[in-house]
């Protein structure tokens, strides 16, 4: 019978040593888990900030050369622009004088 009780106090105590290692070996398991989730999320957060500044400049570049453009047709406009009123500024000047005479 102390043989039967020794031998299953025995398993007991492996049972419980074999527990304890599956904890502690689940606990070392979850924080590298969690350790590497960090690092894959560290890795995509960073991936993503240079897509996005990646974008971000390629749009920087578009505006700039749309702004570059439309900022050539104003100037080329208001030369235009300048360029007929220096022209006809004078006859424009006699018609509305002659105007504001015969008024």
């Amino acid at each position: 019978m102390k043989k039967i009780i020794r031998e299953i106090v025995n398993e007991d105590e492996l049972a419980r040593k074999k527990l304890e290692e599956a904890i502690a070996e689940r606990d070392t398991i979850a924080a590298k888990l969690k350790e590497q989730g960090s690092s894959i999320n560290d890795t995509y957060a960073k991936q993503a900030e240079e897509t996005i500044q990646k974008r971000r400049d390629e749009l920087n570049k578009e505006y700039e050369a749309k702004a570059a453009t439309f900022e050539a047709e104003y100037q080329e406009a208001l030369s235009k622009l300048m360029d007929k009123f220096d022209r006809q500024k004078e006859q424009w000047i006699e018609t509305i004088y002659n105007n504001c005479l015969k008024a």
